[in-house]
């Protein structure tokens, strides 16, 4: 790899996602491996040497890179939008999934944990929704539409039998997930 890919020195977003990907892929996390890889390409497309290093392992590890992304997009908005229109079609688990990808890739995401906040919440598992978006909130104390939906929430409290109704009506009423700030 090191023929592949320099020695990183400064911490750069570049320098953590090839950091993570070394360490995941010598710690046999060859899923996690390939997508910071992936990210890190989707951000840079012109740099030929992550390209030729992400190629290399997949090969080596018998990996196939099907999935697309779409042109303009990186991996982190891919999977997010892939979560959203999960969500839409009631698959909330690959929801979930696809967001806890992008919290493998950014931790601090504060839309990939509203995503799977807004999955648990349509499986009935209020108190993991409710965690999930208290952590998308301590993240981006700035979405108002989370925090009033948090606060109404906590001022009603919440009937077991109407979680999808609430939902519905706070959608009604203007409350979305924000869009991706680039």
């Amino acid at each position: 790899m090191a023929k592949i890919i320099p020695k990183e020195v400064q911490e750069t977003k570049r320098a953590k996602l090839i950091k993570q990907a070394v360490l995941s892929y010598l710690d046999g996390d060859i899923k996690l491996t390939i997508n910071a890889l992936r990210y890190l390409s989707s951000m840079e497309p012109e740099d030929r040497e992550v390209d030729r290093l992400l190629k290399t392992i997949a090969r080596v590890e018998g990996v196939d890179l099907i999935e697309d992304i779409t042109p303009g997009m990186s991996l982190v908005d891919q999977k997010l939008y892939n979560a959203l229109n999960y969500f839409y079609e009631g698959k909330y688990d690959m929801t979930i999934r696809e967001a806890q990808d992008v919290l493998t890739l950014e931790p601090n995401n504060a839309l990939a944990y509203k995503r799977i906040g807004s999955a648990f919440f349509a499986m009935g598992q209020r108190e993991k929704a409710k965690n999930a978006w208290e952590k998308s909130l301590q993240m981006n104390p700035a979405d108002r539409s989370l925090k009033e939906f948090l606060d109404r929430w906590e001022e009603r409290g919440y009937p077991e039998d109407r979680e999808l109704e609430y939902l519905e009506e706070m959608q009604k009423k203007g409350w979305e997930p924000p869009k991706e700030k680039k």
